[in-house]
């Protein structure tokens, strides 16, 4: 039920955003300056659909896509490789998937869509858009530059927005697509999805790179990390949040694994206790509704305690 007032906010949006262009194109003292203002920055709007469309970087594509000829000639042909094979590659596993589908009640899932307030945190919704925009733009970038490269006229590119999905697309001459032998039309065609692969490798090169990068702003092994103390546990007050715990009962802790592998001793090493005093003890009885028992001064007659922090 959490992701309906998310919807709603979703539709309320659009219904606003629909309405101003509404009234603006109808109001005449505002509709003629109004759609000359769209006409010249080349947006149009809908219910649930923004689109903008430029022929600006039309120099941009045509300069990029004739320098180093070769290079680029090289460059695209790989993308048809690629593309082909994941072409194939996909064909397979969805086969499969389909396959899995009839034979088993229960089949695996192999390929999950993400769905924001489903299995993507609203939270998240915001990398998400701009994760989509970006492999969006780099993939018709792609097409434009291919397109350059084999004579194909670029008319224009633009970038849209529907409910809550970005995009973009590329406007070609279709024409000169149309007379272009096979393997040139293969080179536009593959030329996004070549670019998506290589964004993809960037990502996960970022990724395996980004610890020693963030090495500099962190510290580690010194310790487990306190980040949350239940209200009312034996700890609070003892403990606050960012302390280090460095040891439990003399078994050293610099990093998580060592802190698992120590709470794992506790668990088959005898017990010595800890150490807290009346005050603690009454007031932790207390609220967890137990009877206290009375100890004078010379019941505890030697204490160690067994919890280390910085």
């Amino acid at each position: 039920m959490a992701q309906i007032p998310a919807v709603l906010v979703v539709i309320f949006f659009w219904f606003l955003l629909y309405l101003g262009d509404f009234i603006l194109k109808k109001y005449r003292r505002l509709s003629r300056t109004y759609k000359e203002l769209l006409d010249e920055n080349g947006l149009s709007f809908s219910f649930g659909h923004i689109r903008w469309y430029t022929t600006k970087f039309n120099r941009c594509f045509s300069r990029w896509g004739k320098n180093y000829p070769r290079v680029t000639r090289a460059w695209f042909t790989v993308g048809v490789c690629i593309g082909v094979c994941m072409m194939l590659i996909s064909v397979v596993i969805l086969s499969w998937a389909l396959a899995q589908a009839f034979i088993k009640s229960s089949p695996e899932q192999v390929l999950t869509p993400m769905m924001p307030g489903v299995n993507l945190p609203w939270s998240h919704i915001l990398y998400y858009l701009l994760t989509l925009t970006l492999a969006g733009i780099l993939h018709e970038i792609g097409h434009a530059l291919a397109a350059v490269r084999e004579q194909v006229r670029v008319n224009g590119f633009g970038i849209f927005f529907m409910v809550i999905y970005p995009g973009a697309f590329v406007d070609l001459y279709t024409e000169h697509l149309a007379v272009i032998s096979p393997i040139r039309q293969l080179r536009i065609y593959c030329a996004g999805v070549w670019h998506n692969f290589i964004l993809a490798l960037v990502a996960l090169f970022l990724l395996w790179i980004l610890p020693s990068v963030l090495s500099f702003f962190y510290v580690s092994g010194r310790g487990a990390v306190v980040l949350d103390i239940v209200k009312g546990s034996a700890m609070e007050g003892s403990l606050t949040v960012g302390d280090y715990i460095t040891s439990v009962d003399n078994c050293i802790v610099r990093n998580i694994e060592e802190w698992k592998t120590c709470l794992k001793q506790t668990i088959v090493k005898q017990q010595h206790g800890f150490c807290t005093d009346m005050l603690t003890m009454t007031r932790k009885n207390t609220f967890l509704g137990k009877t206290l028992l009375t100890l004078n001064s010379n019941t505890i007659t030697k204490c160690h305690s067994h919890i280390t922090k910085v």
